[in-house]
């Protein structure tokens, strides 16, 4: 297995390269996002040892219909099963209809959304270092195509035939996860899946021109949407945001206007509400103290705001979810 093969000694560069963490390592997922020191998300995977996530969602289940832009070193995939999703994904906007997928590469900023109307989707997450059984393919078929100058995403839109394959084989991933054998069936699947898009993708660009350069203002913005995410409780400024990027406040506003198509203020109250309607739904703490562990300066300046943002007030939100369960 890819798993113990790196921890025995053959390839520990891989594995320190691509690390993640496991089930037991993370504890449980259910209700609240965990990170690693740079702050990209961790998943609970399928199995333990063996980073794959496969899952059906709805859109429904998240609030405000909205998944809010995060990264994390994993290869997202997503098939829309019925309804329509609006991505972001360093800052371009990509809709899928019914029937349409989408690869989203690793380390890309990435968020999705619906027009208030419930979506069926399927997400597939799989770790590239499930690709890396050796040197060899890491450098050659694996590192190139998750570098930051490659694609940040690809639509599976039927426009070309192998499309198709790469979706049909992201059924039979979710299909298999519950089979005995199911880690040797996904490795054999996901190989299929990134040789579909190798060949389509990497070697025909490689052909065509020289791999672009590393985006920095895409690292810049990597490094301030970290700060934000770990001091939104402090009193931030946007000259602090812009520190954390290394960047000027001028190019820091331009950055969050690119890739997040938001204001870096505006981004750290969206985390400030987010953060207060998971303490509304999962704690006894009052609206006041919710107020100030999330940052807020005042509990009417929190009322105000999250009326703005989530259209209810933190005490009607707090009732409604009491009175959905």
């Amino acid at each position: 297995m890819i798993i113990s093969q790196t921890e025995s000694g053959g390839y520990k560069h891989i594995a320190a390269k691509y690390h993640y963490l496991t089930i037991s390592e993370v504890g449980d997922l259910e209700h609240s996002i965990i990170t690693r020191k740079d702050s990209s998300e961790v998943f609970k995977y399928d199995f333990e040892g063996y980073p794959v996530l496969s899952q059906v969602g709805h859109m429904l289940a998240w609030k405000n219909h909205i998944v809010d832009v995060h990264w994390h070193n994993d290869i997202e995939f997503n098939v829309v099963r019925k309804g329509s999703l609006n991505f972001l994904i360093n800052g371009e906007t990509v809709r899928l209809e019914e029937g349409q997928g989408l690869v989203v590469n690793s380390r890309r900023l990435h968020g999705h959304s619906t027009d208030g109307q419930d979506c069926e989707y399927l997400c597939t997450l799989m770790h590239p270092m499930l690709l890396c059984a050796s040197s060899e393919l890491e450098q050659r078929y694996v590192a190139p195509m998750i570098d930051d100058g490659f694609l940040p995403y690809v639509k599976l839109d039927g426009s070309a035939e192998w499309h198709g394959r790469v979706i049909e084989r992201l059924g039979r991933i979710h299909d298999h996860v519950g089979d005995a054998a199911a880690p040797m069936i996904i490795q054999s699947l996901f190989y299929e899946i990134w040789l579909e898009l190798y060949e389509n993708l990497c070697a025909e660009k490689s052909a065509a021109a020289p791999t672009q350069r590393t985006d920095r203002g895409l690292n810049a913005t990597r490094e301030m949407v970290v700060y934000v995410q770990e001091h939104f409780r402090e009193k931030v400024t946007l000259e602090d945001i812009a520190k954390a990027g290394a960047v000027s406040k001028s190019t820091c506003l331009a950055l969050f206007k690119k890739y997040l198509h938001d204001s870096p203020i505006n981004y750290m109250i969206l985390c400030r509400v987010s953060a207060a309607a998971e303490r509304l739904e999962n704690s006894g703490l009052s609206v006041t103290e919710i107020a100030y562990e999330c940052g807020f300066s005042s509990a009417s300046y929190f009322i105000e705001t999250f009326g703005k943002v989530r259209g209810v007030s933190p005490l009607e939100y707090r009732k409604s979810l009491k009175q959905g369960k």
